[in-house]
């Protein structure tokens, strides 16, 4: 199976509710994710390091297609003042939650059973089956190239 490397539009920030665990110095892991959007261009994925954003209607599909291998987590929404100024209106904005992908992966290889992992540098790792789903959604600012 060929998997591939998703670079998501960055459309914001952890926000000051985000609840992070550092670990010298570096972010170990975020318990729970404030979102602020600065940016937006429509993407269904995103991207604040170190977590990624989904929108309630791709995680639907990526659930109805038994997409493996990641969990999905509230997140706490919040605008910029410039976003709020370019976008007055924000009651359009589609529903999020969080995708947590639930296994780390090294080396690419045949005993890879699930469709979405992270990378040793937390990059978003999906296979052809999530890949396929993805491109169904709206993801014009997402970059993407085959890892293995």
């Amino acid at each position: 199976m060929k998997y591939y490397m998703i670079k998501p539009e960055v459309a914001g920030e952890l926000g000051d509710n985000s609840k992070i665990i550092y670990e010298a110095g570096r972010i170990k892991e975020v318990t729970f994710l404030e979102f602020v959007f600065c940016d937006w261009l429509g993407d269904e994925i995103l991207k604040a390091r170190p977590c990624y954003m989904i929108t309630k209607n791709l995680m639907d599909d990526f659930t109805i297609n038994g997409i493996r291998g990641v969990k999905y987590e509230d997140v706490q929404i919040s605008f910029s003042e410039d976003f709020l100024e370019m976008y007055e209106d924000t009651s359009e904005m589609p529903a999020f939650v969080r995708l947590v992908p639930l296994n780390k992966v090294e080396c690419f290889g045949e005993d890879m059973e699930d469709d979405i992992y992270a990378d040793k540098c937390n990059r978003l790792i999906a296979s052809e089956k999530a890949l396929e789903i993805l491109k169904r959604h709206k993801i014009d600012r997402c970059d993407i190239e085959e890892v293995g």
